[in-house]
């Protein structure tokens, strides 16, 4: 067997999502001959009986590393350095299956040519999405503006975390505002200082301009696969923080970038078992794409979209893919999510020698592993 399959089952998160994994592990056969590992984090090990009972009926090996390790990323980066397959495919605590087949198509897709292939991609940009969530929030929190329908049912979900006194607000205050707060036009001027002073030196939100802006095609870092080698490559470096997480999944030089400058592709694949090249993303009914029913492998961000109102999703769409999309908003407050076509040719085209033959990559027949050394727990199974 070449491929490894590590599921990082975090017992802080509690045994929830462990359940709902196994559950879809051992519903939908993998397709592929794969060796699973189940990679404990926890400081503290209170749960970890449970856990064990949740994975007891499916072969698999256990690792395990201390939640002081870092985020997810740095659990990965030493599960790499333990396991001698030749690919190896990973799985956050939140991850779950669902649909036949899973590990053959992500494998069948990781051709020559290509560095990683995930189950889900965005082009998201953080400097453009917090732009926009910013200036939301400051007009309704800050400023207080008087009641807008549209704001209240577009952004429901955001201003429900951010802003939950003024879209909070009973009936007759919102017919009130109308006549007593300020319009929007009277304030919205004011928010290029308040942005500035935000994202100048020494402001809440400086760290993240360093993110490109949008379009910014990346795979997402739930449910991708790469070669052991490049994983060794790519996790060379410990994240340890939740921010420098975003860095590696979507930075400048983030792991799709990498892979590119690596004369190699990044591909996002679908329950369609197709694999699709960056300009061909917004077109895969995969995450945050109308009913995402092309998502091969979910997660709880996969989820939450799922749970929202039709026009909530729309917001989160547009932050995710834009015009690219299909999902409109009435009004995006003058944030520019621009069309750059030259910023996806050069993500789909960056390969200079043995450029894919379509714009779905063909899928060739499957390719035809020792124990982890630090296995703590030795369940070898072939699976």
């Amino acid at each position: 067997m070449n491929i490894a399959v590590v599921y990082l089952a975090r017992l802080a998160e509690g045994l929830g999502p462990l359940r709902k994994f196994a559950r879809s592990y051992f519903d939908y056969p993998a397709g592929a001959s794969h060796r699973l590992f189940v990679l404990y984090k926890a400081d503290d090990w209170s749960l970890l009986d449970s856990a064990r009972r949740i994975f007891g009926p499916i072969p698999h090996m256990e690792l395990r590393v201390p939640d002081a390790i870092g985020v997810d990323i740095d659990a990965y980066r030493w599960a790499v350095r333990t396991i001698s397959n030749d690919r190896v495919c990973f799985f956050n605590t939140f991850s779950e299956i669902r649909t036949n087949d899973w590990l053959a198509k992500l494998d069948d897709n990781l051709t020559r040519r290509v560095g990683v292939v995930g189950a889900t991609a965005s082009y998201e940009a953080l400097p453009n999405s917090l732009e926009l969530v910013s200036k939301v929030v400051w007009l309704c929190a800050n400023c207080n503006i008087a009641y807008d329908r549209n704001i209240a049912h577009y952004y429901e979900d955001i201003l429900s975390q951010h802003a939950p006194r003024w879209i909070g607000r009973s009936r007759f205050r919102k017919a009130l505002s109308l006549l007593l707060r300020p319009g929007r036009a009277s304030v919205e001027r004011k928010f290029s200082d308040y942005w500035q002073s935000l994202t100048d030196r020494g402001g809440a939100l400086e760290w993240y301009m360093q993110f490109p802006s949008f379009p910014n095609p990346h795979i997402r870092t739930n449910a991708f696969m790469l070669r052991r080698n490049d994983a060794r490559r790519y996790l060379s470096e410990p994240v340890i923080k939740k921010q420098n997480a975003s860095l590696f999944e979507c930075g400048p030089r983030g792991l799709t970038s990498r892979v590119i400058l690596d004369n190699m592709h990044p591909i996002l694949v679908g329950a369609d078992g197709n694999g699709y090249e960056p300009h061909s993303w917004p077109h895969t009914e995969t995450f945050r794409l109308e009913t995402q029913q092309n998502i091969l492998i979910g997660d709880n961000r996969t989820e939450m979209y799922d749970s929202l109102s039709p026009k909530n999703k729309a917001v989160y769409s547009w932050m995710s893919w834009g015009i690219y999309g299909s999902a409109r908003v009435p009004d995006d407050f003058g944030v520019a999510f621009p069309c750059t076509p030259e910023r996806l040719i050069l993500s789909s085209s960056a390969v200079k020698h043995d450029p894919p033959r379509a714009q779905i990559i063909h899928r060739p027949a499957p390719e035809s592993a020792a124990p982890a050394k630090a296995a703590v727990n030795h369940r070898h199974a072939d699976v």
